[in-house]
């Protein structure tokens, strides 16, 4: 089980509600809320979750960096710190995430990175011991940007038991990526952190 959360928690590149002031990498969080410094965007906290550390997401993406390091086409690489935006969670299982990061110099288009970023999930998933999964690529309108989603089922390959699912949206901000990954067990924990982050960008 501790494979399969540094698994999902492993971001690649291919290019506590409080009242007081909390500064972070790339924001701050004030009354409950993330203000974006990087572009106008501002993402509420939900009630009865707590802040990832960004010390917590450096430490599981060095745990996958050798790993997935020579897995990237030419222009693009891995990093083993992201610039993370804002990550709130209520346990491993549930949560979420987003960054904002160059998107290299390749001429990739999105629905190539998206199926690129598709196939190296695939890689990753199918290298676990005792997991199978499914997986869904998608397009959606979120407000004015056009979101390229992967949606991912993982099953314990014994029981058929549904571990977690994982949704990632990415998108283009000028010439960056904007990636969020939600990570949920219940479907009740998907509406209230997808609808929390179309809120943010309508």
């Amino acid at each position: 089980m501790k494979n399969l959360i540094i698994a999902i928690q492993i971001i690649i590149l291919v290019s506590c509600t409080s009242k007081s002031e909390i500064l972070t990498e790339n924001g701050k969080i004030k009354d409950g809320t993330f203000y974006c410094d990087k572009f106008d965007w501002e993402i509420d906290i939900p009630e009865g979750y707590t802040i990832t550390s960004l010390q917590e997401k450096e430490d599981l993406e060095e745990l996958g960096y050798d790993a997935m390091k020579t897995e990237v086409p030419e222009g693009y690489e891995v990093r083993e710190n992201r610039p993370h935006l804002i990550g709130f969670e209520i346990d491993e299982f549930n949560s979420f995430s987003s960054s904002l990061e160059p998107f290299g110099s390749t001429k990739m288009s999105m629905e190539e990175h998206q199926k690129f970023v598709s196939d190296l999930l695939k890689k990753t998933y199918n290298e676990l011991e005792g997991v199978k999964f499914e997986q869904e690529l998608s397009t959606e309108n979120i407000g004015q940007r056009k979101f390229y989603n992967i949606k991912t089922k993982l099953f314990n390959q014994k029981t058929d038991e549904l571990i977690l699912t994982q949704v990632i949206l990415n998108t283009k901000i000028g010439a960056d990526l904007f990636s969020s990954s939600i990570n949920y067990k219940s479907e009740d924990v998907f509406e209230t952190l997808y609808n929390n982050f179309k809120k943010s960008l309508n």
